[in-house]
């Protein structure tokens, strides 16, 4: 098993320790870097980080390699990119872009493992002028979704 393998492979074992936190990606930089992203289904904190950055350091010092590492938390604007993501986001407001172009904005009402779906608000394009929205219900598959995106809205 070569280092990176061993080391992503430390790291699930790792996470399955806290069965609240999960990977979301997982990078070594050609520039003796580790780039490490979680979420938790409360949330991560920064305790959360400091843990899995101390015993991935200490794994990786076994290994007597030299790396930086970064643990951290998805920001707020990143896409969504696993479907444990989506289950935890249930309820909120989500912009899609499909990967045939498409832009779709409404409410993440359901998800699996395969897909999710959503309400999507809009007018009636036969009664203009009406202002009782239409609302429709759509379908997603994960593999036709190229971004999905939290909607950040702040209260004044």
């Amino acid at each position: 098993m070569d280092f990176n393998t061993r080391i992503k492979y430390y790291l699930e074992n790792l996470l399955e320790e806290y069965p609240d936190i999960f990977l979301i990606d997982f990078d070594i930089r050609s520039n003796d870097s580790i780039k490490i992203i979680i979420d938790g289904d409360n949330g991560i904190k920064v305790q959360d980080c400091i843990r899995i950055s101390k015993a991935l350091r200490n794994k990786i010092e076994e290994e007597n390699k030299n790396f930086s590492i970064e643990v951290t938390s998805p920001g707020i604007g990143e896409n969504l990119k696993i479907s444990r993501q989506y289950k935890n986001n249930v309820g909120r407001d989500l912009e899609l872009k499909l990967d045939d172009g498409t832009f779709i904005d409404g409410k993440l009402k359901k998800a699996n493992d395969k897909k999710i779906e959503m309400e999507i608000s809009g007018t009636d394009p036969k009664n203009k002028g009406q202002k009782y929205p239409k609302v429709e219900t759509g379908s997603y598959y994960y593999k036709d979704i190229k971004q999905a995106r939290l909607k950040v809205k702040f209260k004044n």
